[in-house]
């Protein structure tokens, strides 16, 4: 090695020039010299490789020969990489095949003091932005400590920080200290990666209490990013719906009801929002939140009335419902009047119905009134009921007659 400095700094030396060199090679030493004559003057080492300072002290006028002999300083060029990711919400974890990488995350390197860093040449280290698979690296460092510094993406909640392979501390969010040595593995330290978390809006649509599936919920809005936000989804087998990996941003959650039913009352969930109307919930929702309880209620209509005898309460009367629900299916059920005189068809969808009244033995048909849900009469003891969806129809009264001599 020292023969081909010697001969590559365009001095000729023989063995005999140095003390306790012990024996050389020619053929290794004309290997180095070729080799670092086919690299070039202007080759520059680069992560992973060795860099080799030669100090040539020059001339000593007090020794013979009269020149110092040239210092060797060597050491690795090292770098730092990493991946900036959003977990699936609601999940902080390590990154994984399942998570969202992140392009265009502004990524800052600094000394451990605070100070701006220079690379092996003396060039400051600029910032860098992750690429399209969120990764991010600085090259041609040399050993020392430094700070990673994540500029936090709009929109995304905080995550899970990883220390890379070359070892160090994140205690502060966004940071990563790391300790990089000449002789990291690889020469890289990797895994340095920036974990985020994204937003979900979550509910419920009931019944009387009981979850529906198949109902439809769309999400509309704008992100913190400002990009339009469209999506559909259905309730599952429990009622519960779910819009996952939102940034933070302004929904609208719009509820359309099962055909049939009617709109029940609305809340808000834990994220923060309002109600428009009984089908319509705006939410506010943060940077890794997740808003839990947007939930919708859809109700059932009813068919209700009174049998009376000259202004009394008849119990015990016949009444027979017939008809067609809204989704087209064949309607058929009785009931009797309580001792009262009230009946109730409960729990019906919108549709169209016949209520058709069963006299008491020996009594008369009197006169009918059709209900607040609005219909017809037909006859004395028929009446049409056209009933809306999650509409109370009350009044459907019947009356009966008793004859007389005279």
């Amino acid at each position: 090695m020292q023969d081909a400095i010697w001969s590559l700094l365009g001095n000729s030396y023989s063995n005999s020039n140095f003390i306790n060199i012990g024996t050389v090679n020619t053929n290794n030493v004309n290997f180095l010299v070729n080799a670092a004559e086919a690299s070039g003057a202007n080759f520059t080492p680069t992560t992973g490789q060795h860099i080799a300072l030669i100090i040539d002290a020059g001339v000593n006028p007090y020794q013979t020969p009269n020149l110092y002999q040239p210092l060797i300083v060597e050491t690795t060029l090292v770098g730092l990489s990493g991946t900036v990711y959003a977990d699936k919400s609601p999940v902080t974890a390590a990154l994984d095949g399942t998570d969202t990488l992140l392009k265009g995350v502004t990524i800052t390197l600094e000394n451990a003091d605070g100070t701006a860093v220079h690379d092996a040449y003396g060039n400051v280290v600029a910032s860098v932005t992750t690429d399209a698979n969120g990764n991010y690296s600085f090259g041609n460092l040399l050993a020392g400590s430094y700070i990673i510094q994540e500029t936090q993406p709009t929109g995304y909640g905080q995550g899970l920080d990883t220390v890379g392979s070359q070892g160090g501390s994140a205690t502060v969010q966004d940071q990563i200290v790391a300790n990089l040595s000449a002789n990291t593995t690889g020469a890289i330290g990797a895994g340095n990666n920036f974990g985020e978390t994204t937003s979900v809006l979550v509910g419920n649509v009931t019944e009387n209490g009981t979850g529906l599936s198949g109902v439809t919920l769309t999400l509309t809005g704008t992100d913190a990013n400002g990009n339009t936000v469209s999506e559909t989804t259905t309730t599952g087998t429990g009622g519960s719906y779910n819009f996952a990996n939102l940034l933070g941003g302004s929904y609208v959650i719009t509820e359309t009801p099962l055909n049939g039913n009617g709109a029940g009352t609305d809340s808000v969930g834990s994220q923060g929002g309002s109600t428009n109307g009984a089908t319509v919930l705006n939410a506010t929702l943060g940077a890794g939140v997740n808003g839990t309880g947007n939930n919708f209620t859809e109700t059932l209509g009813s068919l209700a009335g009174n049998v009376t005898e000259n202004g009394a309460a008849l119990a015990g009367v016949t009444l027979t419902l017939t008809g067609t629900d809204a989704n087209g299916h064949a309607v058929n059920a009785t009931t009797t009047t309580a001792s009262n005189g009230s009946y109730n068809f409960a729990n019906l969808l919108g549709g169209s119905y016949v209520i058709t009244e069963t006299l008491l033995a020996g009594n008369g048909a009197g006169t009918d009134s059709v209900g607040s849900q609005g219909g017809s009469t037909n006859g004395a003891t028929v009446l049409n009921a056209t009933l809306g969806a999650g509409v109370n129809g009350t009044g459907n009264n019947f009356t009966e007659t008793l004859g007389s001599l005279a």
